[in-house]
């Protein structure tokens, strides 16, 4: 589910972003696999979702 909303958010540019918001989620916690979600923090919407193999990544 999260991998096709990431491949959703790759087309989208976001315009006139002030304010950048990142959180760093864990699908299956201790198994390394990761996302950080890109949130635009004036209107609350997803911008972007990147993959990751460590959390120390972000």
């Amino acid at each position: 589910m999260l991998k096709d909303l990431g491949e959703e958010l790759i087309t989208a540019k976001p315009q006139g972003l002030k304010k950048l918001g990142i959180d760093e989620i864990a699908m299956i916690k201790g198994k390394g696999n990761y996302y950080a979600v890109l949130v635009n923090i004036d209107t609350g919407k997803i911008i972007g979702l990147v993959g990751l193999k460590r959390s120390t990544r972000v």
